[in-house]
């Protein structure tokens, strides 16, 4: 299933395994990660001491160009550190997503999708009043997963340490920004699949008791949570779909195919333009949905 696994794959081939591990360090120091929507996450990072050092480069590509722009930086060699990724302190940072500006967050990262924006932000402002379990942890699903596509910064560096990882290109959406250590940008990944999951399945789970109390005396009651968790449902299940076909590199040949396919679900001609507005190269950072694309489809048509 070549989603969301896909970079962290390609860096095993490039000798990012624990066979390429030949030590670490004996002290740690705190660096603060974000993905650039606010919140922080503090980790605990150690030096690492590999025999093949490709590994620490990361590359992604922006998608704001014409054509898409690929850009590549070397970052620190740490890893997290004896403790890893603590599941608590990750968990705290997905609530503060949600907590300290979900609203925010939706127009930033969804940047201002007909449809898909306006949904995330009502099914936000119903758990805000209701304060309904399960939509709280829809919302968290929808951050935990699309936090797992998204490329991890490292803030509170000061420059004259000289840390590995700056973004130095003009061209680049995030210049002057410092890169996290790509070692823990990868275990980050793992703790957040790890979340989305469970909490997948927890959702699952109180949407068929939800089905089932349709058939009680309160037939009316629980039809607008149902709604709403089945709507963030089908609404991640289409991103997953998306980054199964889309996310990892795919040879010339088969860009028709792709934008074919493409054109025949939103129906617009240009099957370039489409292609490049999807995004296929998105390596290591965020990729539009294709939710959005039908939803601007429909809107212009």
């Amino acid at each position: 299933m070549k989603d969301w696994r896909a970079d962290y794959e390609r860096h095993v081939s490039l000798a990012f395994s624990i066979g390429n591990v030949k030590g670490f360090g004996d002290t740690e120091r705190t660096l603060w990660i974000t993905h650039g929507y606010g919140p922080v996450l503090p980790v605990r990072a150690r030096e690492v001491f590999v025999r093949d050092e490709r590994c620490f480069g990361l590359d992604w590509v922006e998608s704001l160009h014409s054509p898409p722009r690929e850009h590549s930086v070397n970052t620190a060699k740490l890893s997290a550190g004896f403790e890893g990724i603590k599941p608590a302190l990750l968990n705290d940072y997905i609530d503060k997503h949600i907590d300290g500006g979900f609203e925010d967050f939706v127009d930033d990262y969804f940047e201002g999708t007909p449809f898909l924006t306006e949904m995330l932000k009502t099914v936000y402002r119903y758990w805000s009043r209701e304060q309904t379990p399960v939509l709280r942890k829809c919302l968290k699903l929808l951050v935990a997963y699309n936090l797992t596509q998204h490329v991890t910064m490292v803030v509170g560096i000061p420059d004259e340490e000289g840390f590995l990882g700056k973004i130095k290109d003009p061209n680049s959406k995030f210049r002057g920004q410092t890169v996290a250590p790509v070692m823990i940008n990868f275990q980050i990944k793992c703790g957040l699949a790890d979340m989305w999951r469970e909490l997948q399945k927890e959702i699952l789970e109180e949407l068929s008791v939800l089905y089932s109390s349709v058939y009680t005396r309160d037939k009316l009651k629980h039809w607008p949570t149902i709604f709403m968790t089945a709507t963030i449902l089908l609404g991640v299940w289409e991103e997953m779909q998306f980054d199964c076909q889309y996310r990892i590199p795919v040879s010339q040949g088969n860009q028709l195919d792709l934008a074919a396919q493409l054109t025949s679900l939103s129906g617009q001609g240009d099957r370039r333009q489409i292609l490049r507005r999807h995004g296929v190269h998105a390596r290591g950072c965020h990729r539009r949905p294709l939710l959005r694309h039908l939803a601007e489809a429909a809107s212009s048509a």
